[in-house]
């Protein structure tokens, strides 16, 4: 059985990973969402707090972003969004 912490990883990771399709041929940002169960975790982009779960940001599509997700009483959630063609 999944503790609180799996789940609200696997809920973090879900959010960031459906964030839409980075081979769009357009624009030089892309639309990220972040969101978690419980919502309202920190989330960091590049270091730089961007606000409370749930949360979109737009990221530029010519580099590498690393996010950070937390919240008081879990464990942090980090990740590296990487750049697709």
């Amino acid at each position: 059985m999944s503790t609180r912490l799996e789940r609200w990883m696997r809920a973090a990771v879900a959010f960031v990973c459906s964030s839409g399709c980075a081979s769009l041929p357009n624009g030089t940002t892309q639309r990220v969402a972040f969101g978690s169960v419980p919502w309202r975790a920190t989330v960091s982009v590049d270091s730089q707090v961007i606000g409370l779960t749930p949360i979109a940001a737009s990221l530029s599509r010519k580099c590498e972003h690393t996010v950070r997700i937390e919240l008081e009483g879990y464990q942090p959630f980090e990740t590296t969004l990487h750049r697709r063609a």
